[in-house]
């Protein structure tokens, strides 16, 4: 499917398709009953007694079946959700995902500024943070069949100082195209950044989202280990990890939720495209 630049996702708790058994504790007489529930099914397997293995008793839970297998209610279409907080303005720079140019007379700043992120910062923040970006799944991908139930997941960015538009944006692109019943929350792992942006006013900027909070590491711990602090932290029951500079497109979410709920040792991949460092195209 396609979606964020770059992420992946790993599950975390019991698999909704796990069968466990529930053995009763009392038969009608009052005492116990187990030990007569594991005799009647070693019965049944040792002498094919099929009575006997009537009376095991049935799983608590029920299954999981391919959603592309079996059409029954219970699955729906990929949601291709994108809503703003405000109407976006169609003329700005770079909306719909277009490549966006500098003029002549500003390019002396934009390569002023390239070091910042090794890419085209100054044209970055002149792009709206929540611009919209063209639909470039497969044409099979809208009409993919997914459960009802999906398990909601935490979506984890770590970062060291990274460019605010970049990081911004792609916070915004995870709120707009998201199902909000899927989404439990967002992680931004600071790795122990030294840009006073990334300080206060991301704090700032960031609590007018009820579902984004912040974590800040008192020393650089690198990736990997920002990343458990921000799984440590988590509360959904899927974690996905996403770089810190991506914007997902609408239905990214779904089919990566649907391979875990299949098979909680999976671990997907969206589809990854390549923006511009140039143009932000």
């Amino acid at each position: 499917m396609a979606g964020a630049k770059q992420g992946h996702l790993q599950a975390k708790g019991t698999h909704p398709g796990q069968i466990t058994f529930k053995r009763s504790n009392k038969d009608v007489s009052g005492t116990q009953a187990n030990n007569k529930t594991e005799e009647k099914h070693a019965r049944a397997i040792v002498k094919s007694d099929v009575n006997a293995a009537k009376e095991t008793l049935k799983p608590t839970i029920k299954a999981k079946v391919n959603a592309t297998a079996v059409r029954k209610p219970g699955v729906h279409k990929v949601l291709s959700l994108d809503v703003t907080l405000v109407p976006r303005d169609s003329g700005a720079v770079g909306q719909f995902g277009q490549a966006a140019l500098v003029a002549s007379n500003e390019k002396a700043e934009m390569r002023k500024r390239w070091d910042e992120g090794f890419f085209n910062v100054y044209l970055s923040d002149q792009i709206p943070v929540d611009r919209a970006i063209p639909d470039t799944r497969p044409e099979t991908c809208p009409q993919y069949l997914v459960h009802d139930d999906l398990p909601s997941t935490s979506v984890i960015f770590c970062f060291v100082d990274e460019v605010w538009s970049t990081l911004v944006r792609s916070v915004h692109s995870v709120l707009n195209r998201s199902p909000p019943h899927l989404l439990k929350e967002i992680i931004l792992v600071d790795d122990f950044s030294t840009k006073d942006y990334l300080k206060e006013p991301l704090d700032k900027y960031m609590s007018q989202f009820p579902k984004v909070r912040i974590i800040r590491l008192k020393e650089r711990q690198g990736l990997i280990r920002a990343r458990l602090a921000g799984a440590a932290a988590a509360k959904g029951e899927v974690l996905t990890f996403l770089d810190s500079h991506i914007e997902c497109n609408v239905g990214w979410l779904e089919p990566l939720l649907e391979r875990i709920y299949m098979d909680r040792k999976k671990v997907p991949c969206p589809v990854i495209e390549v923006i511009s460092d140039k143009d932000m195209r």
